[in-house]
Protein backbone atom coordinates (compact mmCIF):
# COMPACT_ATOMS: atom_id res chain seq x y z
CA UNK A 1 0.00 0.00 0.00
CA UNK A 2 1.11 3.85 -0.99
CA UNK A 3 1.41 5.83 1.74
CA UNK A 4 1.59 9.97 1.63
CA UNK A 5 1.27 12.75 3.28
CA UNK A 6 1.17 16.40 2.47
CA UNK A 7 1.54 19.24 5.67
CA UNK A 8 0.18 22.84 4.38
CA UNK A 9 1.06 26.03 6.76
CA UNK A 10 1.95 30.16 5.96
CA UNK A 11 5.51 29.34 5.98
CA UNK A 12 5.79 26.00 4.34
CA UNK A 13 4.89 22.33 2.48
CA UNK A 14 6.10 19.21 4.08
CA UNK A 15 5.43 15.81 1.35
CA UNK A 16 6.45 12.31 2.77
CA UNK A 17 6.07 9.10 0.79
CA UNK A 18 7.23 5.81 1.34
CA UNK A 19 9.43 3.85 -1.16
CA UNK A 20 6.66 0.17 -1.77
CA UNK A 21 6.31 -0.78 -5.16
CA UNK A 22 4.34 -3.86 -6.02
CA UNK A 23 5.45 -5.86 -8.81
CA UNK A 24 3.33 -7.61 -10.91
CA UNK A 25 5.38 -11.22 -11.82
CA UNK A 26 3.55 -14.33 -13.71
CA UNK A 27 4.32 -16.00 -10.22
CA UNK A 28 2.57 -13.42 -8.55
CA UNK A 29 3.06 -10.45 -6.79
CA UNK A 30 6.67 -9.56 -4.69
CA UNK A 31 6.77 -5.83 -2.77
CA UNK A 32 10.04 -4.30 -2.95
CA UNK A 33 11.01 -0.87 -0.56
CA UNK A 34 13.50 0.45 -3.28
CA UNK A 35 11.17 2.74 -5.50
CA UNK A 36 11.25 6.57 -4.81
CA UNK A 37 7.67 8.50 -5.34
CA UNK A 38 8.77 11.93 -4.28
CA UNK A 39 10.46 14.25 -6.81
CA UNK A 40 11.73 17.98 -7.35
CA UNK A 41 9.59 19.37 -10.55
CA UNK A 42 12.12 22.26 -10.63
CA UNK A 43 15.32 21.89 -9.82
CA UNK A 44 15.36 25.88 -8.86
CA UNK A 45 11.77 26.43 -7.77
CA UNK A 46 10.20 25.19 -4.50
CA UNK A 47 7.49 22.87 -6.55
CA UNK A 48 7.93 18.73 -5.19
CA UNK A 49 5.63 16.01 -6.97
CA UNK A 50 4.33 12.19 -5.43
CA UNK A 51 3.14 9.69 -7.11
CA UNK A 52 0.87 7.16 -6.24
CA UNK A 53 -1.24 3.84 -7.46
CA UNK A 54 0.51 2.64 -11.04
CA UNK A 55 4.47 3.47 -11.07
CA UNK A 56 4.60 3.52 -14.32
CA UNK A 57 2.78 5.37 -17.11
CA UNK A 58 2.30 3.82 -20.14
CA UNK A 59 5.24 1.16 -19.82
CA UNK A 60 6.89 4.17 -18.72
CA UNK A 61 8.59 4.68 -15.21
CA UNK A 62 7.34 7.95 -13.79
CA UNK A 63 10.55 8.68 -12.63
CA UNK A 64 11.85 9.16 -16.71
CA UNK A 65 8.66 11.40 -17.18
CA UNK A 66 9.42 13.97 -13.93
CA UNK A 67 13.10 13.49 -15.16
CA UNK A 68 12.33 14.39 -18.53
CA UNK A 69 9.55 16.98 -18.18
CA UNK A 70 12.76 18.80 -15.36
CA UNK A 71 15.26 19.31 -18.40
CA UNK A 72 12.73 21.09 -20.45
CA UNK A 73 11.61 23.04 -17.60
CA UNK A 74 14.90 23.92 -16.43
CA UNK A 75 15.29 27.25 -14.83
CA UNK A 76 11.43 28.65 -16.19
CA UNK A 77 9.20 29.87 -13.50
CA UNK A 78 5.81 30.33 -13.04
CA UNK A 79 3.87 32.94 -10.85
CA UNK A 80 0.93 30.92 -9.61
CA UNK A 81 1.83 27.08 -8.67
CA UNK A 82 -1.43 26.16 -10.98
CA UNK A 83 0.51 27.35 -13.70
CA UNK A 84 3.28 24.48 -13.21
CA UNK A 85 0.74 21.77 -13.23
CA UNK A 86 -0.99 22.59 -16.07
CA UNK A 87 2.55 23.02 -18.12
CA UNK A 88 2.91 19.33 -16.54
CA UNK A 89 -0.02 17.81 -17.93
CA UNK A 90 0.64 19.84 -20.75
CA UNK A 91 4.01 17.69 -21.57
CA UNK A 92 2.02 14.56 -22.16
CA UNK A 93 0.83 16.00 -25.39
CA UNK A 94 3.80 17.42 -26.45
CA UNK A 95 6.70 14.78 -25.85
CA UNK A 96 5.41 12.31 -28.55
CA UNK A 97 8.93 10.13 -28.70
CA UNK A 98 8.30 9.24 -24.73
CA UNK A 99 4.75 8.63 -25.60
CA UNK A 100 5.05 6.97 -29.53
CA UNK A 101 1.55 6.45 -31.36
CA UNK A 102 1.97 2.27 -31.18
CA UNK A 103 1.48 2.62 -27.58
CA UNK A 104 -1.06 4.89 -27.73
CA UNK A 105 -2.95 2.91 -30.30
CA UNK A 106 -2.88 -0.42 -28.22
CA UNK A 107 -4.27 1.78 -25.31
CA UNK A 108 -7.10 2.43 -27.55
CA UNK A 109 -7.63 -0.96 -28.38
CA UNK A 110 -7.76 -1.92 -25.08
CA UNK A 111 -10.50 0.96 -23.74
CA UNK A 112 -12.54 0.14 -27.01
CA UNK A 113 -12.88 -3.52 -26.12
CA UNK A 114 -13.96 -2.64 -22.42
CA UNK A 115 -16.03 -0.16 -22.88
CA UNK A 116 -17.54 -2.20 -25.55
CA UNK A 117 -17.50 -5.57 -23.39
CA UNK A 118 -19.87 -3.70 -20.39
CA UNK A 119 -22.40 -3.21 -23.65
CA UNK A 120 -22.10 -7.15 -24.10
CA UNK A 121 -22.40 -7.91 -20.51
CA UNK A 122 -25.57 -6.19 -20.29
CA UNK A 123 -26.99 -7.66 -23.22
CA UNK A 124 -25.73 -11.48 -22.11
CA UNK A 125 -27.46 -10.80 -18.68
CA UNK A 126 -30.87 -9.17 -20.58
CA UNK A 127 -31.06 -12.60 -23.25
CA UNK A 128 -30.64 -14.83 -19.95
CA UNK A 129 -33.18 -13.12 -18.14
CA UNK A 130 -35.37 -13.50 -21.11
CA UNK A 131 -34.88 -17.21 -20.88
CA UNK A 132 -34.93 -17.65 -18.10
CA UNK A 133 -38.99 -15.88 -17.74
CA UNK A 134 -39.76 -17.22 -21.26
CA UNK A 135 -38.23 -20.70 -21.85
CA UNK A 136 -36.35 -19.44 -24.96
CA UNK A 137 -35.95 -16.34 -27.17
CA UNK A 138 -36.13 -16.19 -30.80
CA UNK A 139 -33.49 -13.53 -33.19
CA UNK A 140 -35.78 -10.78 -33.59
CA UNK A 141 -36.29 -10.43 -29.64
CA UNK A 142 -32.44 -10.71 -29.33
CA UNK A 143 -32.18 -7.81 -32.10
CA UNK A 144 -34.89 -5.83 -30.16
CA UNK A 145 -32.57 -6.03 -26.81
CA UNK A 146 -29.71 -5.17 -28.70
CA UNK A 147 -31.01 -2.43 -30.24
CA UNK A 148 -32.67 -1.40 -26.82
CA UNK A 149 -29.29 -1.73 -24.50
CA UNK A 150 -27.27 0.15 -27.51
CA UNK A 151 -29.58 2.94 -27.48
CA UNK A 152 -29.27 3.01 -23.39
CA UNK A 153 -25.53 3.06 -23.65
CA UNK A 154 -25.12 5.39 -26.18
CA UNK A 155 -27.33 7.77 -23.72
CA UNK A 156 -25.30 6.87 -20.80
CA UNK A 157 -21.79 8.06 -22.54
CA UNK A 158 -23.46 11.19 -24.16
CA UNK A 159 -24.25 11.90 -20.69
CA UNK A 160 -20.88 11.42 -19.28
CA UNK A 161 -18.51 14.45 -18.44
CA UNK A 162 -15.50 14.73 -21.06
CA UNK A 163 -12.30 14.69 -19.82
CA UNK A 164 -10.29 17.99 -19.90
CA UNK A 165 -9.43 19.16 -22.74
CA UNK A 166 -11.65 16.91 -24.47
CA UNK A 167 -14.53 17.84 -27.03
CA UNK A 168 -16.22 18.20 -29.86
CA UNK A 169 -13.69 18.09 -32.24
CA UNK A 170 -11.45 15.52 -30.12
CA UNK A 171 -14.71 12.91 -31.06
CA UNK A 172 -14.37 13.96 -34.96
CA UNK A 173 -10.85 13.02 -34.71
CA UNK A 174 -11.09 9.95 -32.91
CA UNK A 175 -13.45 8.77 -34.86
CA UNK A 176 -11.25 9.33 -37.88
CA UNK A 177 -8.05 8.23 -36.84
CA UNK A 178 -9.56 4.84 -34.70
CA UNK A 179 -12.00 4.30 -37.40
CA UNK A 180 -10.14 0.72 -37.78
CA UNK A 181 -10.08 -0.04 -34.27
CA UNK A 182 -13.02 0.73 -33.21
CA UNK A 183 -14.75 -1.61 -35.74
CA UNK A 184 -12.31 -4.64 -34.96
CA UNK A 185 -12.94 -4.03 -31.41
CA UNK A 186 -16.76 -4.34 -31.97
CA UNK A 187 -16.04 -7.63 -33.86
CA UNK A 188 -14.06 -9.03 -31.21
CA UNK A 189 -16.72 -8.07 -28.58
CA UNK A 190 -20.03 -8.65 -29.89
CA UNK A 191 -18.55 -11.49 -32.10
CA UNK A 192 -21.90 -13.16 -33.88
CA UNK A 193 -24.91 -11.23 -32.27
CA UNK A 194 -26.65 -9.77 -34.36
CA UNK A 195 -25.61 -6.15 -34.19
CA UNK A 196 -26.61 -4.91 -37.76
CA UNK A 197 -29.18 -2.33 -36.82
CA UNK A 198 -27.21 -0.81 -34.34
CA UNK A 199 -23.74 -0.75 -36.24
CA UNK A 200 -24.08 3.38 -36.46
CA UNK A 201 -25.08 3.33 -33.13
CA UNK A 202 -21.93 1.11 -31.44
CA UNK A 203 -19.41 3.17 -34.16
CA UNK A 204 -20.72 6.70 -32.31
CA UNK A 205 -19.82 5.05 -29.30
CA UNK A 206 -16.51 4.40 -29.67
CA UNK A 207 -14.61 7.92 -29.78
CA UNK A 208 -17.33 8.34 -26.54
CA UNK A 209 -15.68 5.64 -24.93
CA UNK A 210 -12.25 6.82 -25.69
CA UNK A 211 -12.94 11.33 -24.48
CA UNK A 212 -15.36 10.35 -21.96
CA UNK A 213 -14.77 9.50 -17.88
CA UNK A 214 -17.08 6.12 -18.75
CA UNK A 215 -14.61 3.58 -18.58
CA UNK A 216 -11.64 3.47 -15.59
CA UNK A 217 -8.64 1.30 -15.95
CA UNK A 218 -5.34 1.80 -13.40
CA UNK A 219 -4.27 5.35 -13.14
CA UNK A 220 -1.61 6.76 -11.19
CA UNK A 221 -2.07 9.87 -9.14
CA UNK A 222 -0.34 12.86 -8.95
CA UNK A 223 0.45 15.52 -6.25
CA UNK A 224 1.97 18.52 -7.05
CA UNK A 225 2.74 21.07 -4.15
CA UNK A 226 4.41 24.02 -3.42
CA UNK A 227 4.83 27.66 -4.24
CA UNK A 228 4.85 29.85 -8.01
CA UNK A 229 7.03 33.35 -7.94
CA UNK A 230 3.42 35.40 -6.62
CA UNK A 231 2.27 32.66 -4.33
CA UNK A 232 2.21 34.20 -0.11
CA UNK A 233 1.31 30.99 0.90
CA UNK A 234 2.06 27.22 -0.44
CA UNK A 235 -1.05 25.05 -2.44
CA UNK A 236 -1.37 21.65 -3.57
CA UNK A 237 -3.43 20.29 -6.60
CA UNK A 238 -3.78 16.60 -7.20
CA UNK A 239 -4.54 14.28 -10.28
CA UNK A 240 -5.79 11.19 -11.39
CA UNK A 241 -3.82 10.60 -14.94
CA UNK A 242 -4.50 7.27 -16.94
CA UNK A 243 -3.14 7.52 -21.01
CA UNK A 244 -2.86 9.99 -23.36
CA UNK A 245 -5.27 9.52 -26.35
CA UNK A 246 -4.90 10.95 -29.81
CA UNK A 247 -1.96 12.62 -28.18
CA UNK A 248 -4.27 14.06 -25.06
CA UNK A 249 -3.83 13.22 -21.49
CA UNK A 250 -6.96 11.69 -20.24
CA UNK A 251 -6.92 12.75 -16.47
CA UNK A 252 -9.25 14.55 -13.27
CA UNK A 253 -8.16 16.74 -11.06
CA UNK A 254 -9.30 15.48 -7.27
CA UNK A 255 -8.52 17.99 -5.10
CA UNK A 256 -7.04 21.71 -4.86
CA UNK A 257 -5.54 22.63 -0.92
CA UNK A 258 -4.78 26.23 -0.56
CA UNK A 259 -3.92 27.76 2.82
CA UNK A 260 -4.46 31.57 4.22
CA UNK A 261 -7.59 33.82 3.93
CA UNK A 262 -7.06 34.36 0.53
CA UNK A 263 -4.72 32.72 -2.88
CA UNK A 264 -3.87 36.36 -4.53
CA UNK A 265 -6.59 35.95 -6.61
CA UNK A 266 -9.41 36.69 -4.14
CA UNK A 267 -11.08 33.44 -4.00
CA UNK A 268 -11.62 31.82 -0.47
CA UNK A 269 -9.34 28.76 0.21
CA UNK A 270 -8.91 26.59 3.41
CA UNK A 271 -7.99 27.59 6.76
CA UNK A 272 -4.43 28.47 8.40
CA UNK A 273 -3.41 24.72 8.64
CA UNK A 274 -3.53 21.92 5.96
CA UNK A 275 -2.92 18.36 6.20
CA UNK A 276 -3.60 15.91 2.96
CA UNK A 277 -3.52 12.53 2.28
CA UNK A 278 -4.13 10.53 -0.89
CA UNK A 279 -6.33 7.42 -0.45
CA UNK A 280 -3.99 4.58 0.06
CA UNK A 281 -3.74 2.34 -2.83
CA UNK A 282 -1.48 -0.37 -4.16
CA UNK A 283 1.62 1.31 -5.92
CA UNK A 284 2.09 -1.35 -8.70
CA UNK A 285 4.61 -1.62 -11.50
CA UNK A 286 3.79 -4.70 -14.38
CA UNK A 287 6.51 -7.00 -16.15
Amino acid sequence: MTAEIAILNRNAVAMAADSAVTLQLPGGQKIYNTVNKLFTLSKYRPVGVMVYGSADFMRVPWETIIKMYRAELYDKKYNRLEEYASDFIGFFERENILLPEDVQNEIVADYLQLGFFQLRRRIDMDVDRAIKELGSIDEEQVKNLIRERSKTFVEDLEASDSFPGFGAEDLSACAIRYEGSIRKAIEAVFEKLPTERVKDELERAGPMILCKQFIKRDFSGIVIAGYGEEDVFPKLFSYECECVINSKLRYVERDQVRVGTTDGMRRPVSGRDAVYAPKLSTCSRHR
